[in-house]
């Protein structure tokens, strides 16, 4: 562990009341890629002894916008497809022309916002949550077709 100050981005992802101890434990994630530089700077728990460290909210731009961990390329970015599929169904219920897809083309005229849309997702893949949506299940098969459907539906709209 160095004792220079270091600052590693990550996500903020759980939080739990660990009543025993009287303590909250929050779960940051951190990239992988970033993980030699998390142990440099923070050396692994000993329950021993413990490290004090800062916890801080950094700026509205997401991962991009933050300081990069020590001696860290950038990140590439993948394209949609490469997204997995949840993602890519997290991704299009925020899109305003997806959600008017839905509405023109399927007629699923109820869907107004990306609350209805990451619904209708769900009923159109029949499952639970978008999470479900894996490789080789029939709801990544309705998925995919429901995603080309609105792509080949954006093409011809864009191409007019």
């Amino acid at each position: 562990m160095t004792d220079k100050p270091a600052a590693i981005a990550g996500t903020y992802s759980d939080f739990k009341i660990i009543r025993s101890r009287k303590v909250a434990q929050l779960v940051v994630e951190v990239p992988i890629e970033q993980a030699q530089a998390l142990i440099t700077a923070l050396g692994l728990p000993n329950p021993a002894e413990e490290t004090w460290v800062a916890v801080a909210r950094l700026g509205p731009g997401g991962y991009q916008s933050q300081p990069q961990a020590i001696s860290e390329a950038p990140k590439a970015h993948r394209t949609f497809e490469q997204l997995p599929y949840p993602q890519q169904a997290a991704l299009r219920c925020q899109d305003m022309n997806f959600r008017e897809f839905l509405r023109l083309e399927i007629k699923a005229d109820w869907v107004r916002d990306a609350e209805d849309a990451a619904e209708f997702v769900r009923g159109w893949c029949k499952i639970s949550t978008r999470k479900d949506i894996r490789p080789g299940t029939e709801a990544e098969k309705l998925w995919l077709r429901l995603n080309t459907h609105y792509t080949l539906w954006l093409s011809a709209r864009e191409a007019a």
